[in-house]
């Protein structure tokens, strides 16, 4: 394979034809000169994007609407306005809808309002998993730099190829996925060569699937001991009776973390449960959490596998074992892309707590989703 630099000039053309294919929602508005106005509606994220993609064409934006923010929008020079006002002074304008998860919603109560649906634009699924575009790829160190880290990392071509694939869909939210990075279901977080007996940590537990399928992929070995933590109330209770028929799985209604704390908990969202941290308005339970060089302190035996698939706590974890990185080398399967900066922040977390490590390979486990990633460390 070539070099990252290279690679990325081959890449450049692409990433062009991907970042238009992402804002094929904006084509009705772009198919002939902009003669109305266009106001950006949800002040998130998705909005600063799809802002400075409107900039890059030569589209002028005339207001940004929401119906929570106030203030100046980034440095437009606009002034976020209320829905009052874009009803008043922008109904025939284009709206184009700047949020995915709410959009129904959002588009119901402008129809209701009396801006026309023809008139309205929804931002579609692409724009809200880019993180950023190729003007800022290019204009800042450290975006460029971590990529570029993963990609020299990777042990083979297979994971090279794939942090480029991650890359295009940070940039644009289009899905590209090669498939020879695939792997099938059932080495989903197994793809390694495994002892007699293996000391078995999993997080999160979930309904406890992750964990069967392991005992089936080893034969339900007698040897293997597998510990196993959810810190969701429903979750715990159904991976309990899952599990209980097993002797040798030992499951914990903690979280894990970097430290002994209590923190707080997004709870009864299935698997997207997650480390909160921090208290709301909506009443989020507080749970306890551990790090496993504090769990496994009075354990006759160290974890030989770890597998942490925990909703963006997974720095927080590795940094909670440090000693049992460093002492017992265990192999690693560890989900990279819950936060941006994952696929590269999480492979040198591991590396400085233990450089022994040698092998990375980053590995696409979904058929069709270039999203879930997975990181085999050993």
């Amino acid at each position: 394979m070539l070099t990252f630099e290279e690679e990325i000039e081959k890449l450049k053309p692409l990433m062009d034809c991907d970042a238009d294919e992402a804002y094929s929602f904006l084509a009705p508005l772009m198919a002939e000169p902009v003669k109305r106005p266009v106001v950006l509606y949800a002040a998130g994220k998705t909005c600063e994007r799809i802002y400075k993609y409107l900039w890059t064409k030569g589209i002028q934006v005339s207001a940004i609407c929401d119906k929570n923010k106030q203030g100046m929008f980034l440095d437009s020079g606009l002034t976020i306005i209320p829905p009052s006002e874009l009803y008043q002074n922008y109904r025939n304008a284009w709206i184009v809808v700047c949020t995915f998860n709410y959009s129904v919603d959002a588009i119901a109560q402008l129809c209701e309002s009396g801006i026309r649906e023809k008139n309205i634009l929804r931002a579609t699924y692409s724009t809200n998993i880019a993180y950023f575009s190729k003007e800022e790829f290019f204009a800042n160190p450290s975006l460029y730099q971590g990529y570029q880290y993963a990609f020299e990392l990777a042990s083979d071509d297979v994971g090279k190829s794939v942090v480029l694939d991650v890359l295009r869909k940070d940039m644009t939210g289009t899905h590209y996925l090669k498939k020879t990075s695939k792997l099938p279901t059932e080495l989903q977080y197994f793809d390694f060569e495994f002892g007699d007996a293996e000391v078995f940590v999993q997080a999160g537990c979930y309904i406890g699937d992750t964990v069967e399928e392991f005992i089936r992929f080893r034969g339900d070995n007698p040897n293997d001991i597998i510990y196993t933590f959810e810190g969701d109330s429903v979750n715990y209770e159904i991976s309990k009776h899952n599990l209980e028929k097993y002797p040798n799985v030992f499951l914990e209604k903690l979280g894990l973390w970097d430290k002994d704390d209590v923190l707080f908990f997004s709870d009864g969202r299935g698997p997207r449960s997650r480390v909160q941290g921090f208290s709301t308005d909506s009443g989020a339970p507080s749970f306890r959490v551990t790090s496993l060089d504090n769990y496994f302190r009075d354990k006759t035996a160290l974890p030989t596998f770890i597998e942490l698939d925990i909703e963006g706590s997974e720095p927080e974890a590795l940094l909670g074992a440090k000693e049992i990185l460093r002492k017992a080398k265990p192999k690693l399967a560890i989900c990279v892309y819950h936060s941006q900066d994952h696929l590269y922040r999480i492979p040198k977390i591991i590396q400085e707590i233990n450089p022994n490590y040698k092998r990375f390979r980053f590995i696409q486990t979904a058929d069709d989703s270039i999203s879930d990633t997975v990181l085999f460390v050993d």
